[in-house]
């Protein structure tokens, strides 16, 4: 490993290019030398950065940046060299939990994402959603959560289907810690990313939430930590979907502006009682793009945008013009 590195930045300063020239690629090249690859990520939102170890860590470096600013330089080299070490004996403590299958059934979450985010072959497992989204799987860890690749996946001691199926039922578990009601629209929210990954078994949120949705329910997922849901109310579909796009429009504008890393989807779904699944509006349309965007719309813009973006297809409306929008369940009885 190279020794050429200078860390001779006077105490209480950290340059950028200090951190990116000097401590980042050191720290990269000590890990590198223990066998370990790490790459550094850096948030578009807040400059904040992170190393990753394949399929293993997301580390946050705020708290290591903090020690080497409050340390003299000459000491910066230590302080790496220890942590390095920290990383090293976590990775292997890590893997011998992960071999264990009970282990990974308790830890496996899915996660819900945008479907470009799979593209590269490490997510070639990926399982197709409607709206142009992926379920992915995670691993969560007391360093945070990491995205599971299909090379890391070849070594785990369960399979895909299984992984799939205990990460689900770990993320329908997880808690929802706010639950805000406008109207027949609640939005659920927590502090973890997977929130909304429990679309992907929208019964068990009906149940959880005990929502009366005999027609089926509309959802939106802004970001990675909210889900909104409405029931169908078949007598007024257009002023109803009205209703959630203003309610959940500020989050997808927060989500494109702040956050573009845990944004999911601009897109309404609607789950029907038969356990269906499929969009409900054009997010993709030029027309629609202010409304998507731009919080101070004017009215005239809004008006126009929101009937492109909530153009319902033919035979989604077709569906609640059958028998007096009777409920499937009803359909059949009579």
């Amino acid at each position: 490993m190279s020794t050429s590195i200078s860390f001779t930045h006077p105490v209480g300063t950290m340059y950028p290019g200090y951190v990116t020239r000097a401590l980042m690629p050191y720290l990269i090249g000590r890990l590198g030398a223990d066998g370990v690859t790490a790459s550094l990520v850096v948030e578009p939102g807040d400059s904040s950065m992170f190393l990753v170890i394949k399929d293993l860590f997301r580390y946050n470096l705020s708290p290591l940046f903090v020690q080497l600013l409050e340390a003299p330089p000459i000491s910066h080299k230590e302080i790496l060299n220890r942590w390095a070490d920290g990383v090293c004996n976590r990775i292997r403590i890590e893997a011998a939990q992960l071999a264990n299958p009970n282990v990974l059934r308790q830890r496996v979450r899915t996660e819900l994402v945008p479907s470009h985010t799979t593209q590269h072959p490490d997510f070639s497992y990926a399982r197709p959603f409607p709206g142009g989204l992926s379920m992915i799987l995670s691993i969560v860890h007391a360093a945070g959560t990491t995205r599971c690749t299909t090379e890391g996946l070849r070594i785990r001691p369960l399979s895909v289907d299984e992984l799939f199926y205990y990460g689900q039922l770990n993320t329908d578990a997880i808690p929802i810690t706010i639950t805000q009601k406008s109207g027949p629209t609640t939005c659920l929210s927590g502090p973890s990313p997977f929130i909304a990954a429990k679309a992907a078994n929208m019964p068990a949120v009906i149940k959880q939430h005990a929502i009366e949705a005999p027609h089926g329910i509309f959802a939106l997922i802004p970001q990675q930590h909210l889900l909104f849901v409405a029931p169908a109310t078949p007598d007024d579909l257009s002023g109803q979907l009205q209703t959630l796009v203003d309610f959940a429009r500020f989050a997808i504008i927060d989500a494109q502006r702040n956050n573009p890393l845990h944004a999911v989807s601009r897109d309404i779904f609607y789950f029907s009682p038969e356990g269906t699944c499929e969009t409900v509006t054009c997010s993709n349309d030029p027309a629609v793009q202010e409304l998507l965007s731009n919080p101070q719309i004017s009215p005239a813009n809004y008006h126009f945008s929101a009937q492109k973006y909530l153009s319902l297809p033919p035979a989604f409306e077709q569906r609640f013009s059958r028998a007096d929008h009777a409920s499937p369940a009803e359909q059949n009885a009579q």
